[in-house]
C-alpha cells in the first residue's frame, strides 16, 4: 500500500471569525454540537427543577425536556405531578419581594389550595360525612393540579429558553471549535477527518 500525503487548505475558527464566511463556521458549530449541548443543559434544568420544586413547593414532580434538531432547536417541556406534600410551604414562596418568579408564586397558591381541599376531604372522611362533597372537592383538586402543572411548565420553559441563547453567542461557537479541534475550509464548512487541538484559545468580548 502506498501512502500519499495530501495538502489541504484549512483554517481555524479564529482565522475565519471576522471574514464573510465566519457566520458559516459558527453555524457549523451549532449544527455539530448544539443539540448535544442543549440536551446536557436540559438534564441540569430537569434536576434543578425537580429539586427546587420539592424544596420550595413541597411537591414531587417528574420533568421531561425534549430538544428539537438544528437549526430551530425547538423544545417541549412536560411535567408530571407525583405527589403534593402536606407540610406548609416556605414563607418566601409566594412573597413577591423574595420570589421574583410569578409562575412559582401562582404555583404556590395552587399547592396551598390542593393541600386545603385534600385536608377537608380527609376531615370529612374521618366523620363519615365525605360522600356529598367528595366529588366536588376532588374536581377542585384536579383543577388546581392542572393549574399547578401549567405554571411549572411555564417556569421551566422560561428557564430553558434563556439557556438556549448561549449557543447563538460567538464565544460559544469559538469554544466548541477549539475544544473539538475543528478545522474549516475557506467557506466555513468543517473539514471532516482533520483536527487541530493545539489552537490558541481567545476570550471574545461578545
Amino acid at each position: 500500500m502506498q501512502k500519499i500525503n495530501v495538502e489541504i487548505e484549512a483554517y481555524t475558527i479564529r482565522e475565519l471569525f471576522w471574514t464573510e464566511n465566519g457566520l458559516s463556521s459558527r453555524r457549523e458549530m451549532q449544527r455539530l454540537y448544539g443539540q448535544d449541548h442543549l440536551e446536557r443543559l436540559a438534564d441540569v434544568v430537569i434536576s434543578d427543577s425537580e429539586k427546587y420544586c420539592h424544596e420550595m413547593l413541597n411537591t414531587s414532580i417528574e420533568v421531561e425536556i425534549t430538544v428539537g434538531k438544528y437549526p430551530h432547536f425547538s423544545f417541549e417541556v412536560e411535567v408530571r405531578i407525583v405527589a403534593v406534600g402536606a407540610n406548609p410551604l416556605p414563607k418566601d414562596c409566594n412573597n413577591p419581594r423574595l420570589n421574583k418568579c410569578v409562575y412559582i408564586q401562582t404555583a404556590a397558591s395552587s399547592v396551598e389550595d390542593i393541600q386545603l381541599f385534600s385536608k377537608v376531604i380527609n376531615k370529612l372522611k374521618s366523620v363519615d360525612e365525605h360522600r356529598p362533597a367528595q366529588g366536588e372537592l376532588e374536581d377542585l383538586v384536579d383543577i388546581r393540579t392542572r393549574e399547578l402543572t401549567y405554571e411549572l411548565v411555564q417556569s421551566i420553559t422560561k428557564t430553558f429558553s434563556d439557556k438556549i441563547d448561549i449557543i447563538h453567542k460567538d464565544h460559544w461557537a469559538e469554544e466548541q471549535a477549539v475544544k473539538s479541534g475543528a478545522l474549516f475550509d475557506s467557506e466555513g464548512k468543517v473539514i471532516s477527518g482533520y483536527s487541530d487541538f493545539d489552537q490558541e484559545r481567545t476570550v471574545w468580548n461578545t
